[in-house]
């Protein structure tokens, strides 16, 4: 003969099969309770417990490590974040868990265990990296501002080389003034000069390999050659420098880039050149000042009263100090205009 339960453990059994045959029924997940007149706390089995989330903020010494609620299933009664098998916190909810004392430049691996209970568990692993030594963490983004991780995410820190560190300015030395100065007759001839100013200091060696540093008198190259190519719209004005200068690579050059002047400055359809001309960078190293040689070919023209005039810098350089080009960021570079820059 089969014994009979209890009245109260049969009553109980009763209950719990009715209440997953109801469940099957209206198609929801099939929830195992189980209880005994001993324990009257129903327990939840693991099936139905979510893994909870878990995100990560580092910085060079410690990691926090922020809990969140499984996305379904029921609430977790408490939760365990162990490292290496060792507990480094036990919040009851939801939140952080902080540990401190770490190495830098490290990663470290985090298991965050949800619990329902003394039975049912679910545990999700998160991996983090400690930030170097001095790295300070990144700022909290402002309401409606780009935040880390985004596809345009720039400034100090980035891991981009390419993108501006904390001491190197975001873009490089800006043109500020463009002049022409001559005997005032249209005509380019010997000792008259073009000099470009801008807003800071240029690195010497940018402009010719051949100078370096600072110098109580500026920098000066001798022996340059100056031609005016004839153009549609412009004359340009660039700057050769002599064999044997300026030559780190076996080619000499003088890294200035290009001067655009009223095409009528040169008559004919060859260039202009001029010969025993210099290039100087003052002792500011603000200021690049090209004082034209003797004539040796071509045939100059006459341009009636001031006008317009560009620069637009090499590819590259010249640079500032701290190696950010004379440039902006857009392809190809805009030119600097000076409306008035004054006449031969």
């Amino acid at each position: 003969m089969r014994p009979r339960l209890p009245g109260n453990t049969r009553r109980r059994v009763i209950a719990v099969a009715a209440l997953l045959g109801a469940s099957a029924a209206a198609g929801m997940p099939a929830y195992a309770y189980w209880t005994d007149a001993d324990a009257p706390t129903a327990t939840l089995a693991a099936a139905a417990l979510g893994a909870p989330g878990a995100t990560t903020d580092p910085t060079s010494t410690s990691i926090t490590v922020t809990v969140s609620a499984p996305p379904s299933g029921p609430a977790p009664t408490g939760y365990t974040v162990t490292r290496g098998g060792t507990t480094v916190c036990t919040p009851a909810g939801p939140g952080d868990c902080t540990e401190t004392g770490l190495d830098p430049d490290t990663p470290y691996t985090y298991q965050v265990t949800a619990h329902l209970g003394t039975h049912w568990t679910a545990t999700a692993t998160v991996t983090a990296s400690t930030l170097p030594p001095g790295t300070a963490p990144a700022p909290e983004p402002a309401p409606g501002e780009t935040g880390a991780g985004s596809a345009d995410t720039t400034g100090p820190g980035s891991a981009d080389p390419n993108t501006p560190g904390p001491d190197t300015p975001a873009t490089g030395p800006a043109p500020t003034s463009l002049a022409l100065a001559g005997d005032g007759d249209g005509t380019a001839e010997a000792g008259e000069t073009v000099t470009l100013t801008l807003d800071r200091p240029l690195a010497p060696g940018s402009l010719c390999d051949d100078w370096s540093g600072d110098a109580p008198d500026g920098h000066t190259l001798d022996g340059a050659t100056v031609t005016l190519t004839p153009g549609a719209d412009e004359a340009r004005l660039v700057v050769h420098a002599p064999d044997g200068t300026c030559d780190s690579d076996g080619t000499p050059a003088f890294h200035l880039g290009t001067v655009g002047l009223a095409a009528g400055y040169v008559a004919g359809d060859d260039p202009v050149e001029f010969t025993g001309s210099t290039a100087a960078l003052d002792a500011d190293r603000t200021a690049v000042t090209i004082t034209l040689g003797t004539l040796a070919t071509g045939e100059p023209g006459t341009v009636t009263g001031p006008g317009p005039a560009t620069f637009t810098p090499g590819t590259g350089r010249p640079t500032d100090d701290a190696g950010t080009p004379v440039a902006d960021d857009t392809t190809p570079v805009t030119p600097f205009t000076e409306d008035d820059a004054g006449s031969f």
